[in-house]
């Protein structure tokens, strides 16, 4: 059964190329959009859940990925109160994903993961095996789930050793 969706988000150009978001976010960055532009993702992914939820599929829920500024703008947590409340959402329904290298930047941060917590929104870390990728992150931060990078698993059939680290992450992130 299908458990959950993750909100990509994608351009389609006016030639109907769909553009990935690693080709334009950066220049949303420059120009100052990334707070609208989050914005209407988190909007757009908690409207689809809310259609979702309406129309079969109950406990419908979606991860969507979160960028440095929204989560450390001083009004995040109580935005994703009022984007739950405004939907008529659970906080089970919404799962925030971050990357490790934003995890690393202090103290509100971990603040903000635990108030999540406390609340009921999910918190996951994503693309897990790559750069800054750290056992200490694991151990030390209130995630409810750990995504592997592409990369870290795109062998596991045909090289052993591949299989074996995704193996030991997987039962690694269980045990905590």
């Amino acid at each position: 059964r299908l458990l959950s969706a993750e909100a990509l988000l994608r351009w389609q150009r006016s030639d109907s190329e769909i553009v990935p978001a690693s080709d334009f976010v950066q220049i949303a960055e420059q120009a100052g959009l990334m707070m609208d532009l989050n914005e209407w993702v988190l909007e757009s992914a908690a409207s689809a859940v809310r259609h979702w939820r309406n129309n079969g599929w109950p406990d419908a829920r979606v991860a969507v990925n979160v960028s440095p500024q929204q989560f450390v703008a001083g009004n995040f947590l109580s935005d994703i109160a009022r984007l739950l409340t405004r939907h008529s959402l659970p906080p089970d329904a919404l799962e925030l994903e971050l990357t490790e290298h934003m995890l690393q930047t202090g103290v509100a941060i971990l603040e903000t993961l635990h108030s999540l917590r406390m609340i009921g929104v999910a918190t996951a870390l994503d693309d897990f095996g790559t750069g800054y990728s750290s056992l200490t992150s694991l151990e030390r931060l209130p995630l409810s789930r750990v995504k592997l990078d592409r990369r870290l698993i795109a062998d596991v059939d045909h090289n052993p050793r591949a299989a074996a680290i995704a193996r030991s992450l997987i039962a690694l992130c269980r045990n905590l």
